[in-house]
């Protein structure tokens, strides 16, 4: 091998590096990690999304720094780079309702870091292969579960909980909901690596300790987001050698899920493990969202209805008798910001991304085509107790839009990077 040639290959592992470190720091303050140390009291106790001074200045950083790596890759993430059409629709919708949002002021912030956001994932999607991207997931998510674990046994005063939620874990991050969500995430991940060749035994162990860290959490949320995964995991086989059996039998029973009394099972539920039937205050919120709001095809424009005392969730407030800063029901937050309009197409973009994967992995039963299916499950779960969907600087949104823009694209390898390297 020439001098030169030897010199491009180490410049191209140097690049490599550098990408799977920004990925990698993308990921992990996308995961809402060290966001108790980075925002105000006063932010993290009013349980508000907004960031403070120092976690804006981080992320602008992190949108320029990736601005600069499109700028190196400019010509071929041109010619690659082709959003699905659901994807581009639902960010020509968030951008145009500027015209009709009730605050435009609010609004236009939050496009642009939602733009950010964007440029983020087709990154993400455009740098590394699926394959590469949940190997770096899973180190994100070994990091943030050690860290975890080491915070809460030698610093308890930040790694877990006081007042309402005392005793309860939340590790490096800011509630112990935080936490579980991410560990039921990293659950799915270490599940889809067990797949593999080699290593699988160790990733089963890290796929326990993740389950520990949701015991610790005492989320129930993300201990049933862990049995939904777990059950789809068990089931990967059958689906895979009776496909067509298995989508009737899903069909079916998704005919019984809105047929059967659900009402009385869940109230009755609760009451045996003790837990409060409002799913803390949640429906309550729920139905209050929707008696609030007014424009229903449209929406109040993004982010122009959760503003506090300064906006209609104002009547939401007057109607539970308490401070909610999101509906924690991701379908029903889109509605809200985008009406019906935007939520259609958000439902059908998920629809079509899951459909997607599911053929995907049957033709491919690789551990990033189990990865996508498991994850979308995650997502649409996760999204009827809390609100991720379309969400600014939110781990999961940017990688549904990554793996969207993969599924689309077809995109196993990436460009730019070797396998080798980028692994």
């Amino acid at each position: 091998m020439s001098s030169i040639a030897i010199h491009n290959a180490h410049l191209i592992s140097l690049r490599s590096n550098g990408d799977v470190w920004l990925a990698g720091t993308i990921l992990l303050f996308s995961s809402g990690a060290f966001l108790s140390l980075l925002r105000s009291s006063e932010s993290l106790s009013s349980g508000s999304r907004t960031g403070s001074i120092v976690t804006d200045l981080l992320w602008i950083g992190i949108y320029l720094f990736t601005l600069y790596c499109w700028h190196k890759n400019r010509q071929v993430i041109r010619n690659r780079l082709q959003l699905p059409w659901h994807i581009a629709a639902l960010y020509l919708v968030a951008l145009a309702s500027i015209l009709w949002s009730d605050s435009p002021a609010a609004t236009a912030p939050k496009l642009v870091a939602l733009g950010g956001s964007l440029m983020i994932s087709c990154y993400l999607a455009m740098r590394f292969s699926a394959h590469s991207l949940l190997k770096i997931l899973a180190r994100v998510f070994l990091v943030s579960m050690v860290l975890s674990l080491l915070v809460g046994i030698f610093v308890p005063a930040v790694g877990i909980g006081s007042g309402d939620i005392a005793g309860m874990w939340q590790g490096i991050y800011t509630h112990k909901n935080t936490l579980g969500l991410n560990m039921a995430l990293a659950f799915a991940v270490f599940l889809a690596m067990a797949t593999t060749h080699h290593g699988g035994k160790v990733y089963y162990l890290a796929a326990a300790f993740a389950i520990l860290l949701v015991l610790l959490s005492q989320s129930s949320t993300s201990l049933l987001l862990c049995l939904v995964i777990l059950v789809a995991y068990a089931a990967r086989r059958l689906v895979r050698d009776y496909f067509r059996i298995s989508v009737t039998l899903l069909m079916a029973m998704l005919a019984f899920l809105f047929t059967f009394d659900w009402e009385v099972a869940l109230t009755k539920g609760l009451d045996l493990v003790n837990r409060d039937p409002t799913l803390t205050g949640r429906t309550d919120v729920w139905v209050a969202s929707i008696i609030a709001s007014e424009h229903l095809w449209l929406g109040y424009g993004y982010g122009a209805f959760w503003r506090g005392a300064d906006g209609p969730s104002f009547t939401v407030w007057k109607l539970v008798n308490w401070e909610a800063f999101y509906s924690h029901n991701g379908f029903l937050d889109v509605w809200l910001d985008l009406g019906f309009v935007g939520l259609g197409i958000v439902v059908m973009g998920i629809a079509i991304s899951f459909r997607s994967a599911l053929l995907r992995w049957k033709i491919h039963p690789l551990p990033e085509n189990l990865w996508h299916v498991l994850f979308i499950l995650y997502l649409v779960a996760s999204n009827l107790t809390e609100g991720t969907l379309l969400g600014i600087n939110v781990l999961s949104w940017i990688l549904y839009v990554a793996i969207s823009i993969q599924l689309r694209d077809g995109n196993h390898r990436g460009i730019a990077i070797p396998e080798r390297t980028a692994s």
